[in-house]
């Protein structure tokens, strides 16, 4: 009789095992990715729980499936108003975080990639052709969701998916691989290094950045990690000319398509980040006079390329745009 209850037992934990909903990896975008409970059919309740980008979770698929025959999650839309918006529709998946069920607004998280960070301000592009660039970079420290490799004319890209904070939504596309890094550790330091950046108290941020030291990191990041470790520089008085509508929608621009630097301040300022050859930026000033750099004569101009990232540029490096 026991050798019967334990077959019986046996089967049904087979067929439970059986009929258990399949589920994919897939990485938390959104900053501040949110969690939600279904309070009732079409009506979903947020679960006072919110993830940081990065956080990997388990989405249930369904019996939906993608162009390269991968399975997708059956989602549910859930519809609401709030004093701003008024009937806003989102298409919710259901996924398990932790051993707990809960949903997730479907375009706030990339199926079946891994979390990886940028390691410097990186271009983007459309399709595995580099010719097919985005017209903005994404910063450093930008948490991306990494796939696979694909090589073009000996350069190394990867598909890469990271979140549009403006747009609300998801962004695919490739990026070069040595721009992004998929290591826990460089992930992880590059979080501190953001975080730091915003903190006013000096001691508090040394131990922070300090404390980066124990984790492996690669070159990269150990380099913005020795940038942001340096005393920040006495303020120096510069002669500048506000610069009227015209003469500030420009583009970086280098002669070998490479990264141009972006200074604290011009010729001697540190270098605080590095924008794509080809990314529009906007010069709210100039210098009043010029300067000479490798027998070039030109203005310094303080620009800023909308996703962060504000300093000095050499005038030769950030033409006017030509459709300007």
């Amino acid at each position: 009789m026991k050798k019967i209850a334990s077959l019986f037992i046996l089967s049904l934990i087979a067929l439970c095992a059986a009929f258990a909903q399949e589920t994919a990896q897939a990485v938390a975008l959104q900053k501040d990715t949110a969690l939600w409970n279904e309070k009732e059919p079409g009506m979903m309740e947020w679960a006072k729980k919110d993830l940081e980008p990065g956080t990997v979770i388990e989405v249930y698929l369904g019996k939906r499936w993608d162009s390269q025959g991968r399975k997708l999650p059956d989602l549910i839309t859930s519809s609401w108003t709030t004093a701003k918006q008024a009937g806003q529709t989102l298409d919710f998946a259901k996924v398990n975080y932790q051993g707990k069920d809960y949903y997730v607004i479907a375009n706030r998280v990339a199926l079946y990639l891994n979390p990886g960070v940028t390691t410097r301000n990186a271009a983007t592009y459309l399709t595995p052709n580099l010719a097919d660039v985005r017209k903005t970079s994404i910063p450093y420290g930008t948490i991306v969701a990494v796939g696979k490799d694909v090589k073009v004319n000996g350069i190394d890209l990867c598909e890469m998916t990271y979140y549009d904070e403006n747009l609300y939504r998801l962004r695919v596309g490739y990026i070069k691989k040595e721009n992004v890094s998929t290591s826990k550790d460089d992930i992880t330091a590059m979080k501190l290094i953001k975080q730091a950046a915003n903190l006013k108290d000096e001691k508090r941020k040394a131990a922070m950045l300090d404390s980066i030291n124990q984790l492996n990191i690669s070159s990269a990041v150990k380099y913005l990690l020795e940038e942001a470790q340096k005393e920040p520089e006495p303020e120096v008085a510069i002669d500048t000319v506000t610069l009227d509508i015209g003469d500030s929608a420009r583009v970086i621009s280098s002669d070998d398509g490479s990264n141009v630097n972006v200074r604290t301040a011009p010729v001697t300022g540190s270098v605080v980040n590095q924008l794509s050859d080809g990314t529009n930026v906007t010069a709210t000033k100039r210098t009043s006079d010029t300067y000479d750099i490798d027998g070039t004569s030109n203005y310094w101009y303080y620009i800023d390329d909308g996703n962060g990232t504000v300093g000095w540029v050499f005038g030769s490096y950030c033409p006017l745009r030509a459709e300007w």
